[in-house]
């Protein structure tokens, strides 16, 4: 791991690769990896519904947006049966930093507990 990830990452190469592992896992159930320019093709046919498609890459975008919606700029997948709120979507580059920030927030409880909390 570099230098400048590992001040960012309050976690040892281990617990990072146990945590990748664990994230590409099938019994990880959101394991769906968004990009930057997905998150902005789906947010914006989440806030103008109307807009027209001029591509299958757009209507593909365009339909996939009904399972999305946006609440504070932010962009959520809808309650399911397995999970009763609003899912926050998180980009792929950013998975790791963010698990690093609920591991902090939650006091750095051990790995199961963090992920755990990862899992709402």
């Amino acid at each position: 791991m570099s230098s400048s990830l590992q001040s960012v990452i309050p976690f040892n190469e281990h617990t990072t690769r146990a945590f990748l592992e664990w994230i590409q896992s099938p019994q990880h159930v959101n394991r769906q990896q968004m990009s930057y320019t997905d998150r902005a093709q789906l947010m914006l046919y989440c806030l103008s519904p109307n807009e027209k498609c001029q591509t299958p890459a757009q209507r593909y975008f365009k339909r996939r947006s009904k399972e999305y919606l946006v609440i504070e700029d932010r962009l959520h997948r809808h309650p399911d049966v397995r999970n009763t709120a609003p899912r926050l979507v998180i980009l792929a580059k950013e998975t790791l930093s963010t698990v690093a920030r609920i591991h902090q927030q939650l006091g750095h409880t051990g790995y199961k507990k963090t992920f755990a909390a990862v899992e709402k």
